[in-house]
């Protein structure tokens, strides 16, 4: 059987259309709320981010993210700065500004860890094939690479300051 088809991936600045789905490669930026029971979902809310969202060495925008989950085995284990790959992402538009929600925990594969490290990808589906190859990598080495630039340049602000 081959392998199934990667589908295509966007930046975040590119997801505004209200109730479209999309894939997105991320850096989790905020855990807003740790997952949490409402309703029938466990809801965890988090902001994210990517290079499409910065401008002039200004973060403009942090992208809301939520993952909606049946159960706590679907929620991903999140730690702030790790790279997420997102399938299935709805977009909702509030006021003009996009977000976006998954209903399951198994559409969000985590790569924790920064430059250099060894690249882990992560998912709560059991045993399933993650679909993930060198496009993938790539995307995950881009992304930490861009964070840890982006983690100087705020250092050095801070030193320049005093």
């Amino acid at each position: 059987r081959p392998p199934p088809m990667r589908p295509p991936y966007t930046t975040l600045s590119s997801c505004t259309l209200h109730k479209k789905r999309y894939n997105v490669f991320a850096v989790l930026s905020e855990v807003k709320e740790t997952p949490r029971r409402r309703k029938s979902k466990i809801v965890t809310k988090l902001t994210i981010q990517d290079e499409s969202l910065w401008s002039c060495g200004d973060l403009g925008e942090h992208f809301k993210f939520d993952i909606l989950s049946d159960s706590m085995e679907q929620v991903p284990v999140l730690e702030v700065g790790a790279v997420l790959r997102i399938n299935h992402m709805v977009v909702e538009v509030y006021s003009g500004r996009p977000d976006g929600r998954v209903f399951s925990g198994q559409c969000v594969t985590v790569v924790e860890g920064g430059v250099g490290d060894t690249i882990r990808p992560i998912n709560t589906r059991k045993g399933e094939d993650l679909n993930w190859g060198e496009e993938d990598v790539k995307r995950v080495i881009d992304l930490r690479k861009w964070l840890r630039d982006r983690m100087m340049v705020e250092m050095r602000k801070v030193r320049t300051i005093e």
